[in-house]
């Protein structure tokens, strides 16, 4: 976990383990989320309290934040009652759990400074990182701003924010899938492992709709790869997880 300051030296600075999650993704290719929060109420308890006070309170809601994430995930403490989650490895949909799971856990939790109990309603928002080449260009202060930007709206509802690029990734991931016929139909070329995962996704809905989804394609094989692929058909049957040779 790193605090932020009004210094610039200071968040350059707290922004090297972000940096150093942005690079490992990057290189990877591993999806990179980032969560922020707001909580609106530290500016005012600032002014009453004192700068010393509220940098105290700041760091106790940072450290209980972080005991709430994953190791391996990086916190940034910034001015203004910000708190910045970057989350490596994590799509959207799970960056937005974990904001209902914090807002919820802030909802019923209360913080003590001094003779006050304190409670908080944060707003959020979510921002991913371009997982294609043009990631290694996009600065992470930019990336971590352009999060930060979207807490100015208004209309939230306790729901996380999500910036553009979130929102088309979330609903690339909702889509249904398509079937194997709509892929060669749009002439798509079947990625390593998209058939694997086609056949997972229908089989966990109903097996009546994975045999009505493959049937087209099988109809359209050869007889000598029909009766390949009976003969492992009936070896998985035999011995369970079995992989064809």
């Amino acid at each position: 976990m790193t605090s932020g300051t009004d210094s610039s030296r200071t968040q350059s600075q707290g922004l090297a383990p972000l940096a150093q999650l942005f690079s490992l993704c990057h290189r990877h290719r591993l999806p990179l989320s980032l969560l922020a929060l707001q909580l609106k109420e530290l500016p005012a308890i600032g002014r009453e309290l004192g700068g010393g006070r509220l940098r105290q309170l700041q760091r106790q809601l940072a450290e209980a934040v972080e005991q709430r994430i994953r190791a391996e995930d990086g916190l940034v403490a910034w001015q203004r009652g910000y708190l910045v989650l970057c989350l490596p490895g994590t799509r959207v949909e799970g960056a937005v759990c974990l904001g209902r799971r914090l807002g919820a856990w802030f909802a019923r939790t209360r913080f003590t400074l001094e003779t006050r109990n304190l409670r908080f309603t944060p707003s959020m928002a979510v921002h991913v990182s371009e997982l294609d080449d043009t990631a290694s260009r996009e600065p992470i202060r930019e990336l971590l701003m352009d999060t930060l930007c979207l807490l100015a709206t208004e209309e939230h509802g306790g729901e996380p924010v999500l910036s553009r690029r979130a929102r088309a990734a979330l609903d690339r991931f909702t889509a249904p899938p398509a079937t194997v016929d709509e892929a060669a139909d749009h002439g798509e070329e079947a990625r390593p492992g998209q058939l694997h995962e086609l056949v997972e996704r229908l089989s966990e809905r109903d097996d009546g709709i994975l045999v009505r989804e493959l049937s087209p394609a099988l109809r359209r094989l050869d007889e000598p790869t029909r009766m390949r692929l009976i003969d492992h058909l009936l070896e998985a049957s035999l011995i369970p997880g079995a992989t064809p040779s």
